[in-house]
C-alpha cells in the first residue's frame, strides 16, 4: 500500500520533484564550508543543547562575535530557532562522531581562524588547542543541508505551484520558481547556515497554505489553518527580521478566515511562540527580553549598542539609506536581484487587474514596503547587514515579491525575452555571489569570477587548504576544481 501511495504521489507531482531535487543539490554542490560568526552561533548552540543539555554557550563562545552576556554566561546572539530545526539532525552527526577521525583537517591554523577571521581575539591556548574545527565544519555542512537548502527548493516548489495554478505553463512556472532561489539572495543565504531563508520560507508556506485554496476556488480546512499558525509562529522563532513580511502574512490569515478557523490557526501559533518566551525567560529573565538587549561580552557591548540608539535600533530611514536599499551599487536591491524590477511591475499590475484577489495583492505590495522601510529604518551601521552578499534583511521579502512574475501575463507574452534575459542576469549575479562571497561590494565578487573563473565554496577551501597545509604537489585549477 505504501508503495503504490509512493508511485501515485511520485507521478502526480513528478514536476515538482525533479524542481525540488535540482534546486537542492545545486546548493548542496555550493554549500560553503568554513563558518563565520553567524553561523557559529547556531552552531554552538545546537552543540550546547544536544551535548551539554543547557542554552548557555560558554564551551565554544570564542568562535562567535555574535553572543550575548548575561550573569556570566554567554547566548547565541540570535533568535533561537534555527539551532532547534536543527539538532535533532545534529543527533545524527553526533551518533557518526566515534567513527570520524580526530585529527580531521588537523594541519589548519585554527589560532589564526579563531583569533582572526573569527575575531576571538581573547581566545585562550587551551581553547584553540581543544577547537574541533573539522567537526564544526562537517556539521555546518550536514546542518545547512537540512535545513537552509532545504527550504529555498521548496520555497521553489510552492512558487511554482502557486504560478501553476494562476495559468502560467510548465516551463514559465519553473522559471519562476529558480529564478526565486537562483536569482535572488535566496541562493546565498541557503548554502550558509543563516535564518533568512527559514524564516522566509515558513512566513511564505504559511500564505501559501491559504492562498492556493482561494485560487481554487475551494474551502480552506482546519489543519491547513493549523499549519499556517505553526508555520507563522516558527518564523517568529527563526528570524526576528522576518517581522514584517511573517505579521502581514498573519494579517492575511485573519482576514481570509474570519470565523472560527481563526482559533485553528492561534492554536498552531501557540507551540513555536510559547518555545521562543520559555527560552528568553531562561536565558535573559524575561519573556519579552531578547539577546539584542544585552551586550556581547562582559566588558564590551560590541556589535548590540546599536539596538541602545533611538528605538531600540530604529529611527526613521534616512534618504542615503533608502537609496542604498534600492539604487545604490553596494547594497541595492536592484543591482543584486535585477528581476525584482519586473516582479514589482507584476504586482502593480495585479494590483489593477486583478479585483478578486485585491486583498492578496495588498498584502504582497505591503510586506515588500514594510520589509524594505525595516532595512532601511535600521542603525546606520547595521543596515548594511555586515561584510555579507547582498541586501540580507531584504530577504524574506522575496519568495512574496516574485509571484509578481507569475499574475502578469504582459511579461511573458510581449515582454517575455526581456523576462527570461532579467532572470539569467539575475541568476548570474546570485550564483558568483555564492562562490566567492563573502564580500563587502558585488564589484568584488564580479572581479573575483573574471579573474579566477568559475569556482565554489569547497573548492577553494579545498585548494587553500591543501596549498597551505600539506606537502601535496597538486595544483587544481578552478575549472578542474569545478
Amino acid at each position: 500500500m505504501f508503495v503504490a501511495m509512493f508511485s501515485y504521489y511520485a507521478e502526480k507531482w513528478a514536476v515538482e520533484w525533479r524542481l525540488f531535487l535540482t534546486v537542492w543539490l545545486v546548493c548542496l554542490f555550493h554549500l560553503a564550508p568554513l563558518t563565520g560568526a553567524n553561523e557559529n552561533r547556531y552552531l554552538d548552540l545546537v552543540r550546547s543543547i544536544v551535548d551539554e543539555g543547557r542554552f548557555e554557550i560558554d564551551t565554544y563562545h570564542y568562535n562567535t562575535i555574535d553572543k550575548s552576556y548575561r550573569d556570566g554566561h554567554y547566548y547565541a546572539g540570535a533568535a533561537p530557532g534555527p539551532a532547534f530545526l536543527a539538532a535533532p539532525v545534529y543527533l545524527i552527526f553526533r551518533a557518526a562522531d566515534p567513527f570520524l577521525p580526530a585529527s580531521l583537517f588537523g594541519q589548519f591554523d585554527k589560532a589564526s581562524h579563531i583569533r582572526g577571521y573569527l575575531k576571538g581575539h581573547d581566545a585562550p591556548d587551551a581553547f584553540v588547542a581543544a577547537y574541533p574545527f573539522g567537526k564544526f565544519l562537517l556539521s555546518h555542512l550536514l546542518l545547512t543541508a537540512s535545513t537552509c537548502s532545504l527550504f529555498a527548493a521548496l520555497i521553489a516548489v510552492v512558487l511554482y505551484r502557486i504560478s501553476r495554478q494562476v495559468g502560467r505553463s510548465t516551463t514559465e512556472s519553473l522559471f519562476i520558481g529558480l529564478a526565486c532561489v537562483f536569482g535572488t539572495t535566496i541562493f546565498y543565504y541557503s548554502t550558509r547556515l543563516y535564518p533568512h531563508v527559514l524564516g522566509a520560507g515558513f512566513a511564505f508556506f504559511a500564505f501559501a497554505l491559504i492562498v492556493l485554496p482561494r485560487l481554487r476556488s475551494s474551502s480552506i480546512s482546519p489543519i491547513r489553518c493549523v499549519l499556517a499558525g505553526l508555520f507563522l509562529g516558527m518564523a517568529a522563532l527563526m528570524d526576528y527580521a522576518v517581522a514584517p513580511a511573517a505579521g502581514l502574512a498573519g494579517l492575511y490569515v485573519l482576514l481570509t478566515l474570519c470565523d472560527r478557523r481563526i482559533l485553528f490557526a492561534v492554536l498552531g501559533g501557540l507551540a513555536p511562540i510559547a518555545l521562543l518566551l520559555v527560552y528568553n525567560t531562561v536565558c535573559f529573565g524575561s519573556p519579552f527580553k531578547t539577546a539584542y538587549g544585552f551586550p556581547n561580552g562582559p566588558v564590551d557591548d560590541g556589535t548590540h549598542v546599536y539596538y541602545t540608539h533611538n528605538f531600540h535600533g530604529f529611527s526613521l530611514p534616512p534618504i542615503n539609506q533608502l537609496w542604498g536599499l534600492s539604487f545604490g551599487f553596494f547594497r541595492g536591491i536592484v543591482w543584486y536581484v535585477p528581476v525584482t524590477v519586473l516582479a514589482v511591475y507584476g504586482v502593480f499590475k495585479a494590483l489593477r487587474e486583478k479585483p478578486s484577489f485585491r486583498l492578496e495583492w495588498r498584502i504582497v505590495a505591503g510586506i515588500a514596503v514594510a520589509q524594505f522601510l525595516f532595512n532601511a529604518m535600521m542603525h546606520p551601521n547595521y543596515w548594511i547587514g555586515g561584510y555579507e552578499f547582498g541586501p540580507r534583511f531584504l530577504t524574506p521579502m522575496l519568495p512574496f515579491l516574485l509571484l509578481g512574475l507569475a499574475f502578469s501575463s504582459g511579461l511573458w507574452t510581449k515582454a517575455r525575452p526581456f523576462t527570461i534575459s532579467a532572470i539569467v542576469v539575475s541568476g548570474l549575479i546570485n550564483w558568483i555571489g555564492v562562490q566567492y562571497a563573502p564580500s563587502n561590494s558585488l564589484s568584488g565578487v564580479i572581479a573575483m569570477f573574471l579573474l579566477s573563473g568559475p569556482a565554489s565554496p569547497l573548492y577553494l577551501f579545498e585548494r587553500n587548504y591543501v596549498a597551505t597545509y600539506t606537502d601535496w604537489q597538486v595544483t587544481i585549477s578552478p575549472w578542474g576544481g569545478y
